[in-house]
């Protein structure tokens, strides 16, 4: 299973994949359209991504994210994207925030509280 700070990055390169096999284009092979920044902007009209392709691409990423800590993400959300900027939201919408490594409450609480005593 990733890391924590290696999800991100797989689960970017899962939805480049997924956009990539949806599209008739060969996305990955041309210097242009190699990555996901390269191809944000994009419609998935543009892409040439057909209703069939979209719903193969959604079937794709919702099959395999959970595993890098996003959830499905549903078909009304789905079907409101027209971009591949849209997608890379959605599914990122889905996934729980990064946690940040703070004492928990009960350790700052008893921190604060004990004295040390002069010796």
């Amino acid at each position: 299973m990733p890391t924590k700070s290696n999800k991100k990055g797989k689960l970017q390169d899962l939805i480049f994949y997924a956009v990539d096999k949806a599209s008739p284009y060969a996305l990955a092979l041309h210097k242009e359209t190699d990555s996901l920044e390269k191809i944000k902007a994009f419609t998935l009209t543009k892409l040439a991504i057909t209703d069939q392709g979209v719903a193969y691409m959604w079937m794709w990423i919702n099959a395999h994210s959970t595993a890098l800590g996003a959830k499905p993400v549903g078909p009304d959300t789905a079907s409101d994207c027209k971009t591949v900027a849209d997608v890379v939201k959605a599914v990122f919408d889905t996934t729980a925030p990064e946690k940040t490594k703070e004492q928990p409450p009960a350790a700052k609480k008893k921190a604060a509280t004990t004295k040390k005593v002069p010796a």
